[in-house]
């Protein structure tokens, strides 16, 4: 008989719970520094199909390490953590290369080589439909050049007639301001 009053307690137990829904819950974002040194960066951009949303970075980095390497640069390293997502039901690649630092008297500066393999970052990001990767930017500034912000450019696709496809936006890309660069 005792066993059976253990057996209702534990049926009890094991079937009472939370009445809170079991519904997903939403996604929230919260921008954050990604490393002590970083600052929190705002803003969001469209080109070609994807949404381009910079979240935290800095300058003045003098070296970096990854899992099988090493990297002291000759000039102090930029670094964005950046959000990419794709905006349409159709799968598309970003080029990395092609996201630039844009310093104050209008200079583009491309990637850092070294630094992104170190980091071991894609050189293409392929996103499927309405999916979002982030990813780590790395390039290699004059010394003492001041930093406006990022030329972020997306796919480069063709639109395919009778698709769904939203027609690609900002095709040569997007500037947007960095603070605290």
């Amino acid at each position: 008989m005792k066993w059976l009053t253990w057996l209702a307690v534990l049926l009890v137990v094991g079937c009472s719970g939370s009445s809170a829904s079991t519904s997903a819950t939403p996604h929230v974002t919260i921008d954050v520094p990604i490393d002590p040194g970083d600052v929190a960066q705002h803003g969001e951009v469209r080109a070609g199909h994807q949404l381009f949303r910079p979240l935290a970075g800095r300058c003045g980095i003098v070296g970096v390490t990854g899992s099988h390497a090493e990297f002291v640069p000759k000039r102090p390293l930029c670094h964005l953590r950046l959000r990419i997502t794709a905006d349409d039901a159709t799968a598309h690649a970003v080029t990395l290369a092609d996201q630039q630092l844009v310093l104050s008297d209008g200079t583009r500066v491309s990637l850092s080589p070294d630094a992104m393999h170190v980091k071991r970052q894609p050189t293409e990001v392929l996103l499927g439909a309405r999916n979002a990767a982030e990813v780590d930017l790395w390039w290699e500034p004059p010394v003492g050049a001041k930093v406006r912000g990022v030329l972020l450019v997306g796919d480069h696709d063709v639109e395919v007639q009778g698709t769904t496809t939203n027609p690609a936006t900002n095709r040569n890309g997007v500037e947007l301001p960095l603070r605290g660069f």
